[in-house]
């Protein structure tokens, strides 16, 4: 039964994922564009499909139109118009594989090595992704809104909860997957897009410094900690690396090729990006007008005339417009969702200029102490460099990059180091200082830790001490990442336990949700305190993130005595509460968003006791019933 299972979600991916590259590749003849090589055009494809997709769910959502008949009818429509564009990857596809199949013997021992090693990392990824979610940020709000999403049947308002208002590219896309299946679909999605990114990055890699380089590069990036564990999850980093890696790619080919349609090409994968995260437009649209901006100055040869700078500073202006125009145009559906949801384009950013429901002053000083680094200074930065590949979800490889110096630094070599500094230093000052933010940067980094492996030719001892120790850092972090799968995920990913043995061990609330979806009856609605991780709830809630307007503290802190808290609750139809005490101290401590006023905290006391009786207790979560 478990190897029907997933067989079944296997080919569904292959079902959306086959829409996807017909529909980008249709979308890729739009710009009159044709790569040289097939991995280059599937590799563009597969990102104009996923954020053509992932609009087009959004644009369903708004017409109501979240169900099964209609998002199967979509993808089948999608492959139907695009069957010529199918059937020309298919068939390119045949007769490439048996060419590629018979140059296999001559691969040289080390790039055989990094094949294997990195489908040993894939399979490994793949079994975690098969695993029920666990993480955090999964539950509360990048699955927890698609389903939310799913259930209704359409895409709605969330309030008291700012997550729900950000770009959401890729949950779009989980919620497709929450339609026609489950969540083990959108992990798996997430999974794919990480083997777009490797798919990408070898593109990249060979197309600009060679074979070996592209091949090593890939091996390097997916066998990072925070890459392939991420791999396991139903996360959106993933996507921000791939469409950041197709911006960089088009921009490489416009400064080679000066076609414009390549500037115009890298600002549809930009606002892909930014349709992803904010960060995306963060990392990606500096580094990117800049660039634009250098090579615009050298269109024109010597002249020097004043006519002739004013055409140059026009001709500046005119590229960086372009690529702006085309940043906008697949960005703006998340913009004017937040302009009809909540006033403000960019919510919860900018409120001192555009404000925001739901919002104020005081939550703006909350949000920015989480998300805007601090006490930044040149020996901190240094620091970072040192830290980042001897974290433990960094990789070690990236020690060799100082030695990219003793190497030859051609044109591409330097963009990309100029690309990398910029990212890294937004990511310094203006993000959290996590590596998984980072992992855009880390891409890039492992292009050059390969162009710096294979180029470095000072000394051949050294060469060779250089690729034993790459071999040995990237088989250990193989065998750690198959220790923590085969510890963690390896028995429910293939059935040896059950989906409700694994979250019973692993997530101490499933009982209470547990109880939730089959004791309760279907018109509850429950109040969550502290508890924000809603995935697995089947009923109505309500809840806040730790960063938004905390409901029950808002009501306590205006209601007069106990009757009137519980009538407020009522006109909220709230038929329960469920509270998780450990999650209240945690987030109170770390958040503040339990800040009581006036007596409130006792007011609220007094209402449990009053007002609610118990219907479940374990592991400091209760369940309260509206008495």
């Amino acid at each position: 039964m478990r190897f029907l299972y997933i067989l079944s979600q296997i080919i569904l991916l292959g079902f959306i994922f086959t829409a996807i590259l017909g529909l980008g590749k249709k979308v890729l003849y739009l710009f009159k564009l044709r790569a040289k090589s097939l991995l280059e055009e599937m590799s563009l494809s597969f990102g104009l499909g996923l954020g053509i997709l992932s609009i087009l769910v959004l644009l369903i959502g708004f017409a109501n139109g979240l169900n099964r008949f209609c998002l199967y009818s979509v993808l089948l429509m999608l492959c139907i118009i695009s069957i010529r564009e199918i059937q020309y990857f298919f068939n390119r596809l045949k007769s490439g594989f048996s060419e590629r199949f018979s140059n296999l013997p001559y691969l040289s021992a080390f790039n055989k090595f990094l094949i294997l090693l990195t489908g040993a990392t894939i399979f490994l990824a793949f079994t975690g992704a098969l695993a029920p979610p666990l993480n955090y940020d999964t539950l509360s709000y990048h699955l927890a809104f698609p389903k939310l999403y799913a259930r209704a049947g359409r895409i709605f308002f969330i309030p008291h909860n700012m997550y729900s208002n950000l770009p959401f590219g890729v949950e779009m896309l989980f919620t497709l997957a929450l339609v026609i299946k489950d969540e083990i679909l959108a992990k798996l999605i997430h999974f794919s897009i990480g083997i777009l990114c490797v798919l990408t990055i070898f593109v990249l890699g060979r197309k600009y410094f060679g074979r070996n380089a592209g091949l090593l590069a890939a091996a390097i990036f997916y066998n990072m900690p925070a890459v392939c564990l991420t791999s396991t999850y139903a996360f959106n980093d993933l996507g921000l690396v791939l469409y950041g890696l197709l911006m960089l790619f088009c921009i490489l080919n416009w400064s080679s090729k000066n076609e414009v349609t390549w500037l115009m090409l890298a600002g549809v994968f930009c606002g892909f990006a930014a349709g992803v995260k904010y960060t995306g437009a963060l990392y990606f649209i500096p580094p990117a007008l800049i660039f634009v901006y250098i090579k615009a100055q050298r269109h024109i040869v010597q002249r020097t005339t004043s006519l002739w700078l004013e055409g140059t500073k026009a001709q500046r202006v005119k590229s960086m417009l372009l690529f702006l125009s085309f940043v906008l145009l697949t960005f703006s559906p998340w913009l004017i969702k937040n302009l009809i949801y909540t006033q403000n384009p960019v919510y919860p950013l900018f409120y001192n200029i555009f404000g925001g429901i739901d919002w104020n002053e005081e939550l703006v000083q909350r949000f920015t102490r989480f998300h805007i680094s601090k006490d930044m200074n040149a020996l901190r930065i240094i620091s970072m460099l040192w830290k980042i590949p001897l974290d433990k979800h960094g990789s070690a490889v990236l020690l060799i990059l100082p030695l990219l110096f003793f190497t030859k630094l051609n044109k591409n070599v330097k963009i990309l180091i100029s690309y990398t500094i910029l990212v890294f230093t937004l990511w310094i000052f203006f993000t959290h200082r996590i590596i998984r933010f980072l992992l855009p940067c880390l891409a890039v980094w492992s292009v050059l830790a390969a162009y710096t492996l294979i180029n470095f030719k000072k000394s051949k001892i050294i060469s060779i001490v250089l690729h034993i120790l790459v071999i040995g850092f990237l088989c250990w972090n193989t065998f750690k990442f198959a220790a923590t799968v085969g510890f963690n995920f390896f028995d429910v990913a293939y059935g040896k336990i059950t989906k409700e043995e694994f979250l019973s061990k692993n997530f101490y609330q499933y009982g209470a949700f547990k109880f939730i979806n089959e004791e309760l009856p279907d018109d509850s609605k429950i109040l969550f305190i502290g508890e924000n991780q809603g995935f697995y709830c089947d009923k109505d809630y309500v809840g806040s993130s730790p960063l938004d307007i905390n409901d029950i503290v808002e009501i306590s802190n205006t209601s007069e005595n106990t009757r009137i808290i519980y009538d407020k609750l009522r006109d909220m139809d709230i038929t329960h509460i469920l509270y998780n005490a450990s999650e209240v101290k945690r987030v109170s401590s770390t958040y503040r968003s339990f800040n009581w006023k006036c007596g409130a905290e006792k007011r609220f006391n007094e209402f449990i006791t009053r007002f609610t009786t118990c219907l479940y207790s374990k592991k400091g979560v209760f369940l309260l019933k509206l008495i």
